[in-house]
């Protein structure tokens, strides 16, 4: 479940994305490593699954990924963070709810 498929998307990343908000539950539950490989992982470009949940307006698989203590200001090789993703395009909801959490 940890390893990535061709072009370096693993299953978190890919479900994340997609908002399958169960699927990211279950690899959350199930997957003993999630600290050292969902929470700190990021492919060749740096995208983790939460920028992924985030640029795709997830919002609900979004704050599963945060309740989960995912690292919210991790950034893209090219210096994109989830919230920056967000608000480039325009998702509001995820913009806010990140915003909050950036905040604490």
């Amino acid at each position: 479940m940890n390893k990535a498929m061709d072009g370096g998307a693993t299953p978190l990343r890919i479900v994340s994305q997609e908002g399958h908000y169960d699927v990211v539950q279950y690899l959350i539950d199930k997957v003993a490593l999630v600290e050292t490989t969902y929470r700190s992982q990021a492919e060749d470009d740096g995208e983790t699954p939460l920028l992924s949940a985030a640029d795709c307006d997830r919002l609900d698989v979004v704050k599963l990924l945060i309740e989960a203590c995912v690292d919210a200001a991790k950034s893209r090789t090219d210096g994109s963070t989830p919230l920056a993703a967000a608000k480039s395009n325009g998702h509001t909801e995820v913009v806010q709810y990140l915003e909050l959490h950036l905040a604490k």
